[in-house]
């Protein structure tokens, strides 16, 4: 019964793993360098091509004319009819506008309460917004768009 009890108390000492020759490198410079190099050679040759086979040059392109025929995915028509309809520095602040009053809504009406009797302004500011956005979506997509 001692031998039995002496065997229980006695611990099991992990085997170390094995140390790999020192010839051999372990994974992370061998294959990370590889990986690297292979990079840098696409890298190389995509420059090369780019290089020694440059695109055609065409015409001047004006950005802020879009072709006759184009038009845009149905989320972005307001924002192309909103350029339609005011300078470009005036349609760039009402849509920067738009992002910061979406993104500081929640620290202007912090309260924790779920009434729409007590939120009625954020309320009203969202059904603005949506509204605006709504009606220049639906301008955009009549006949002409102007």
């Amino acid at each position: 019964m001692a031998e039995e009890i002496q065997k229980i108390e006695t611990p099991q000492i992990p085997k170390l793993p094995e140390i790999p020759p020192a010839d051999e490198l372990p994974f992370f410079p061998k294959v990370v360098l590889g990986e690297f190099l292979a990079l840098l050679l696409t890298i190389g040759v995509v420059v090369a091509f780019a290089v020694m086979i440059p695109i055609g040059y065409e015409e001047k392109v004006n950005t802020l004319i879009t072709p006759a025929g184009v038009k845009a995915e149905w989320y972005f028509l307001w924002t192309f009819q909103l350029m339609k309809l005011v300078p470009v520095l005036v349609g760039m602040g009402i849509l920067g506008l738009i992002v910061v009053l979406i993104l500081i809504v929640p620290w202007l009406d912090p309260k924790p309460e779920r009434k729409i009797r007590e939120r009625i302004w954020v309320i009203v500011i969202g059904f603005m917004i949506l509204a605006f956005i709504g009606v220049l979506t639906f301008w955009a997509l009549l006949p002409g768009g102007e």
